[in-house]
């Protein structure tokens, strides 16, 4: 939780992210009321589960829940995914001759941006 940064939960809270999960589930990470959160009960049954409530619910995706959606995409795009880490920044590439790449020092950071784009451009 500690990488759930202002930026990065900014980052999350748009409707191409938030549309990934539209029903939040037991493990995932929430912002509501100011509060990041874990949800460690079955949500059916609680506010988490309201339709009403979702629109004030961010879902805050972690380092896997985005390798999941990225590796997704371009496998379907026949793209590989890497990753690498340097002293001062964590840097995101697509492939040879992809022209997508971001370097922040917080990984989450790079891969909802590189995520973004690749749901943009898709």
């Amino acid at each position: 939780m500690n990488n759930f940064t202002k930026e990065y939960i900014k980052e999350c809270d748009c409707k191409e992210i938030q549309g990934l999960r539209p029903e939040l589930e037991k493990g995932d990470y929430v912002r509501y009321g100011g509060v990041t959160r874990l949800i460690d009960v079955n949500p059916r049954g609680t506010l988490y589960a309201s339709k009403h409530h979702r629109k004030y619910i961010t879902w805050l995706p972690t380092g896997d829940d985005l390798d999941d959606e990225i590796v997704g995409i371009c496998h379907k795009l026949g793209w590989r995914y890497c990753t690498e880490w340097n002293k001062t920044e964590f840097i995101v590439r697509l492939g040879e001759g992809i022209n997508y790449e971001f370097s922040e020092s917080n990984p989450l950071i790079a891969k909802i941006k590189l995520l973004k784009e690749l749901l943009n451009a898709n």
